[in-house]
């Protein structure tokens, strides 16, 4: 039994639940990712960088449904665990980020085409230092946190998490973004596309690197989370962090929605269009209200 009366079991030791989530982390992102390699006519010999495991369909349904299910096992069970508290949840979902982003990555790596594999040499110049960086973040916040718990606060903790706020609003936008793609139509020759709202000029590089690039933001918005949400003054602003990383995706996703070429009207951009500003306004309405109760909260607790 531990300190609280409870059986110590897999939750009472934080390291075995990370090192859980990020293997539960990697079997799904491997699974959900699916096959990548080029579907080439028959006859012609596909080439591998790395020779992938053999998979189909079927398997990597059922891994991907019983990874889940480990997954929402143990975060149901974190929850309710007193020994993991609200420090401990950014350091258990950047674990399963990363687990994640390495079964991303192994999917690219181990992809086949013809001759060079483009996306498995920007997942190892881009992607996986970006892991790299990650893991070493999440390897120092955790030391900290069983080391030392409270050494990461400082004397004013209301202005570090706005400024976290804004890191985290515009890598959910930018990620969204480029994770979407674009949503334009294929036209037919010699047709040419209407715009409810002209994109951007850059609205897709390739597959590829817009997946990359959506997963460096995501990458640096797990990073801002490692930074200012472990500590017990920051474990408060944790929903805060969340509800600006998800408006900023909302903010991401609605403008490729808006800015998708179509034929004609397009019933998408004018839902979006309608329902997207309110829905906006509401959340950033709310985010600031309640960013605003805390910062008194705390401004009160200091005596300042």
């Amino acid at each position: 039994m531990n300190d609280y009366g409870r059986p110590a079991g897999v939750c009472g030791r934080p390291l075995l639940v990370q090192f859980l989530l990020l293997v539960a982390g990697v079997f799904a992102g491997w699974a959900l990712t699916g096959e990548k390699s080029t579907g080439l006519p028959v006859g012609i010999r596909m080439d591998y960088l790395v020779k992938p495991l053999t998979s189909n369909p079927i398997i990597d349904m059922v891994l991907a449904f019983g990874a889940l299910l480990l997954v929402a096992a143990l975060l149901m069970e974190a929850l309710t665990t007193p020994e993991l508290d609200r420090r401990w949840y950014p350091l258990l979902l950047v674990a399963l980020a990363i687990g994640g982003y390495l079964g991303h990555a192994a999917r690219i790596i181990a992809a086949g085409g013809v001759w060079l594999n483009m996306g498995a040499i920007f997942v190892a110049v881009i992607e996986l230092p970006m892991i790299m960086f990650v893991t070493s973040v999440l390897v120092q916040r955790t030391w900290l946190l069983i080391r030392e718990p409270e050494s990461g606060a400082d004397r004013h903790p209301a202005r570090s998490p706005l400024r976290s706020q804004a890191h985290l609003l515009a890598c959910g936008a930018v990620a969204a973004w480029w994770l979407v793609g674009d949503l334009s139509v294929t036209p037919e020759p010699g047709a040419d596309l209407d715009y409810l709202v002209q994109p951007l000029p850059y609205v897709s590089m390739s597959p590829a690197i817009d997946v990359l690039l959506g997963s460096v933001a995501l990458a640096l918005a797990a990073a801002t989370l490692l930074v200012t949400a472990i500590t017990a003054e920051r474990g408060r602003w944790l929903a805060q962090f969340f509800g600006a990383l998800v408006l900023g995706g909302l903010l991401g996703g609605f403008g490729r929605v808006l800015t998708a070429g179509g034929s004609g009207v397009d019933l998408g951009a004018a839902v979006v269009l309608l329902a997207g500003p309110p829905l906006l306004v509401a959340g950033a309405v709310a985010l600031g209200w309640r960013t605003t109760r805390l910062r008194r909260a705390e401004t009160e607790l200091l005596g300042v």
